[in-house]
């Protein structure tokens, strides 16, 4: 384990940026996430900022929102399409965990590999994984295994999961950020492979 976000050096590129657009009053996190609102905001911004470092190209425009997305599918965490993040309200089921320091990574002592570790969140899902992903798609990431998706199309269709779910838009690397499906009580981070789909290594 280490006591920081592990990712690629990012030293010296250029940032522009994405820009959540509707933070705040319409983002929908006070209705469904009660007094853990501003600490989701937060995680939010940060992994905001995390993809905004690794991309040196990222220059857009988003909505994210809490809904309840078992209407469309009661496994679902999050789904993106296009400039549009979605997030469900309660972690589908299993609730949501919100973390108050990301830099510190006391709370996953069990290293899976260099950019995955597991905790104790007593089979929570980490709500700061969940957007890292859905952001994955918003930079672009497709599954490498499809070439014939452009990059930051604006038709892309991305689901993050508690189940498998077979899709274009996902890597089969197992462990990684961008794998479609998300276990309870891990983290994972924007890992090499994720750059290198991206073009950003």
């Amino acid at each position: 384990m280490q006591n920081l976000p592990r990712m690629e050096s990012l030293e010296g590129r250029r940032l522009l940026s994405v820009v959540w657009i509707n933070r705040g009053a319409t983002d929908g996190f006070k209705k469904y996430y009660g007094h853990s609102a501003n600490a989701a905001r937060a995680l939010v911004d940060q992994a905001i900022a995390q993809w905004n470092a690794a991309d040196p190209t990222a220059d857009r425009q988003i909505t994210i929102t809490a809904v309840r997305l078992e209407k469309r599918n009661p496994n679902l965490l999050g789904w993106t399409e296009g400039d549009a993040v979605t997030l469900d309200n309660n972690g589908a089921g299993h609730h949501w965990y919100f973390d108050k320091n990301v830099a510190n990574n006391s709370d996953f002592p069990q290293t899976i590999n260099s950019t995955a570790d597991v905790g104790n969140l007593h089979n929570k899902e980490d709500f700061y994984t969940t957007i890292l992903h859905e952001l994955g798609h918003v930079v672009g990431f497709h599954d490498h295994d499809s070439p014939s998706h452009s990059r930051g199309a604006a038709t892309t269709l991305a689901k993050f999961s508690t189940s498998t779910i077979t899709d274009d838009n996902h890597t089969s690397v197992p462990n990684d950020l961008m794998s479609a499906l998300q276990p309870v009580n891990t983290r994972r981070y924007i890992s090499a492979h994720d750059l290198l789909e991206l073009g950003l290594s």
